[in-house]
């Protein structure tokens, strides 16, 4: 889930007495909606808990889905990864 479809998730929730049958992303029960919504909101925040990059075959790899980061010397410019939003930490 990324944040947009979290904050049309949320708003939907959010209305006065309606059920996330309106809810474009989930066709469950209110009870479900919100469940799916926490793990959402979840998933996001710990995304932003920096991890350390996975090092394979001397190239640096996002922790969370893997995808290659350019090369050493442009590293330590990232914080978070472009594809997944995954904060990113080079200290030991």
């Amino acid at each position: 889930m990324d944040m947009e479809e979290l904050k049309k998730a949320f708003e939907c929730c959010l209305k006065d007495g309606a059920d996330c049958w309106d809810c474009p992303y989930y066709r469950d029960s209110y009870a479900e909606c919100q469940q799916k919504l926490m793990n959402g909101v979840t998933e996001l925040l710990e995304k932003q808990e920096p991890k350390k990059p996975e090092w394979r075959i001397g190239r640096a790899h996002c922790p969370e889905c893997g995808e290659l980061f350019p090369r050493k010397k442009e590293t330590q410019y990232i914080r978070y990864c472009s594809y997944c939003g995954q904060a990113v930490t080079w200290n030991d």
